[in-house]
Order: C-alpha cells, then structure tokens, then sequence
C-alpha cells in the first residue's frame, strides 16, 4: 500500500503520521490521505437522447459508488473501458475532495473527468463494465429514484473509461448523476 511521506503502518494494522497522529484504519486511510474524490453532473437529458461521459484514469482507482438521483424520468446508465467514442466532451467535471480537515495532507488528483452535452453520442467497441437503470415513480405529486446506483466497488487502472447514459422513457431525465472514488498509488 502506498503511504504518503511521514507516515507508517504499525504492527496492529493502524497508519499513524511520524508527528503521532492517528491511528487511522487502514480501510480509511484513503480518506485520511486525501485520496477519496468526487464529482457529480447535473443531468437534463431529452426524451430519446443521451449523454456520454469520459473517464481518464491516471493512477489505479477504487470507484466507491457510481450512481444517480432522478427528479424525473426514466435512464439506463452502462460502463465501458476503453472504445471509440463520438460527440463533443465540452462539460468538465469539478473534483472535490472528500477530507476538508485542517491535518489533511494536500493531494493533486490525476483522475479527470468530461461529459457530452445531451445529444446522439455513441460509444463502439467498449468493454462493457457493469450497467444500471434509474427511474422515478410518482405518487401523490412526489417523485422517488427506484434504483440507481452500480452494485458493487470496481476497480478500475490507468486508462480511459466512459459512462453512456441514455434516456428511456417518454419525457426528460432530470437529476444528478454522481461519482465517488479512491485513487490508489501503488508506489
């Protein structure tokens, strides 16, 4: 496991900093770290189009959670590595980090993320990854996300991911769609 300078794995599995601080779990250390990021988009997608998102993965990464919240509509969402993409990635996502405490060391993530605006991109030859579908249900004038999340942790190496998302339901797909990671260094 990658630790940051001044920082070490004692004998009962705990990471403490050369200045004593700790211990931290070292199934959290990533967070202590500074290494967890996130991003989210808005989404607002019309009836039969999609979006496509582009995923540069600079150092080994733990995607934590990958998943959307529905206002309104009806969505497919499926992950891809590697393919030959079209459309025009014009929207950059924001990475924020998950550690905002004072002691948190600095860290320069090297994931980046973009995404198309809603039109007809497309995705050939991909290696598919996993896929979800997210819809609302509306009752009593209040809309609920039925699904909506990849059921498990993927790990994912350097390289080039993308995330299509397509409307398929009769009206706009009107949401957030979000994404929670670890960026693991193994050197």
């Amino acid at each position: 496991m990658f630790l940051p300078p001044g920082f070490s794995i004692a004998a009962n599995g705990q990471v403490y900093s050369a200045d004593g601080r700790g211990p931290y779990p070292l199934n959290q250390a990533g967070f202590f770290f500074g290494r967890i990021g996130k991003a989210a988009l808005d989404l607002n997608i019309p009836s039969g189009q999609k979006v496509l998102l582009k995923f540069i993965v600079g150092v080994d990464t733990l995607l934590r959670n990958f998943g959307a919240i529905l206002d309104n509509g009806h969505a497919k969402v499926t992950l891809y590595k590697d393919g030959t993409p079209t459309g025009t990635f014009s929207i950059s996502l924001n990475t924020v980090k998950t550690n905002w405490s004072e002691d948190a060391p600095v860290y320069d993530f090297l994931n980046g993320i973009w995404a198309t605006p809603p039109g007809s991109p497309s995705l050939a030859s991909g290696v598919f990854l996993d896929s979800f579908r997210i819809k609302t249900a509306n009752q009593a004038n209040q809309s609920q996300s039925v699904g909506g999340s990849v059921p498990t942790e993927l790990g994912l190496g350097v390289g080039i991911y993308y995330a299509l998302v397509e409307n398929i339901g009769t009206g706009a797909v009107e949401g957030i769609l979000s994404a929670l990671w670890e960026e693991v260094p193994n050197s």
